[in-house]
């Protein structure tokens, strides 16, 4: 069987699949060393026998009736999720599409409720941006953008065929300049309004400051804003709808770690308050996604976090000591001289 037969074309958005059907296979081992959030929202856990190609007993009746149907299989590498397309395929399915790891589905194509979810990542900063679009009205937004990448952000906004509405910040970045204000100029140039959208205690310019209650509207989804500050006085994260599916919680909440709290007015008591008072309330089962990440992993759950983050589930005394140890004041972030003032202005330099 050819390892490419199923594979996901680079021109194919997930997203523009209507209505697909998510198979997870993978083994009950690779799950259990796997971030819970690689299982995406609504797929079916499906057990099948690999080395018989055969699906097992009673597991058939939980596939689509419709033969037509676009099913995603998933699994930690991709092997077995071949395997099972091949499988389905002998069973009369037409559209099938080996999406390897959930991750890689997750950064593209998210199947929660009516909204499309797109990471993007840059390099140098290793920041994530967001792109979050309402698949009905196809208005959208997004979240941490950063300077250099402009560009690449805009073309990602036409190729999903986004009405870009709103840009929003989660805080005062320290380690790059925020991409809203040059974004905003090449959409008026286009005559298209885009507003930025900072917290009101950060001390930035912006279109729109918010305050912890506000709501953020494109299309039919809604951003809600909660204040998490202690990274930086202005720290806001921002959760996705009433069923607080996902969280955008900036520096707040790194997977495994926090953002610092010695510089920019950081405070790491309000920060673990911050934590447990307003993100770990939320369902054990909001997916997480942070402003960062290091070490290539792309999302967590407040429950995951809330078990197994090494920083938050001590003490708060504790917490706070062992913040002061790792972070003394010393070693900023390379682009810190260059990058507050910028952002203090939403990346408008006059």
């Amino acid at each position: 069987m050819s390892a490419a037969k199923y594979a996901i074309s680079p021109k194919l958005h997930l997203s523009s699949l209507k209505n697909p059907f998510v198979v997870d296979v993978r083994r009950p081992e690779d799950v259990a060393n796997m971030h819970s959030c690689n299982v995406v929202p609504g797929s079916a856990d499906i057990a099948f026998d690999a080395e018989a190609k055969s699906v097992s007993s009673g597991e058939e009746s939980k596939l689509p009736g419709d033969k037509e149907t676009p099913i995603i299989v998933h699994c930690y590498r991709g092997n077995r999720a071949r395997v099972m397309c091949g499988v389905l395929e002998d069973m009369g399915f037409k559209n099938l599409y080996n999406g390897k790891n959930a991750a890689y589905i997750l950064s593209a194509f998210s199947a929660t409720g009516n909204v499309t979810i797109r990471q993007l990542f840059d390099r140098e900063s290793c920041t994530y941006t967001y792109l979050l679009m309402d698949n009905a009205t196809k208005d959208a937004v997004l979240i941490d953008p950063v300077l250099e990448l402009v560009d690449r952000d805009m073309e990602e906004v036409k190729n999903v065929g986004a009405n870009l509405k709103y840009v929003l910040n989660t805080h005062v970045h320290a380690d790059h300049i925020t991409g809203s204000g040059v974004m905003k100029k090449k959409y008026g140039s286009q005559n298209i309004t885009v507003e930025s959208v900072i917290s009101k205690d950060s001390g930035a310019k912006a279109d729109i400051l918010v305050s912890a209650g506000d709501v953020i509207s494109f299309g039919e989804q809604t951003l809600e804003v909660t204040q998490t500050p202690g990274h930086t006085p202005g720290c806001v994260s921002y959760i996705l709808n009433e069923q607080k599916s996902h969280v955008f919680c900036g520096d707040t909440i790194l997977i495994g770690g926090c953002g610092r709290t010695d510089f920019q007015g950081g405070d790491a008591s309000m920060l673990f308050d911050s934590v447990w008072n307003n993100l770990f309330t939320l369902p054990d089962e909001t997916i997480l996604y942070p402003a960062h990440d290091y070490k290539g992993r792309t999302c967590s759950t407040i429950g995951e976090q809330k078990r197994l983050n090494p920083r938050l589930t001590k003490s708060k005394d504790e917490f706070v000591e062992l913040m002061n140890k790792l972070f003394d004041g010393s070693n900023y972030p390379k682009k810190l001289d260059a990058s507050l003032p910028a952002n203090l202005v939403c990346g408008i330099q006059d």
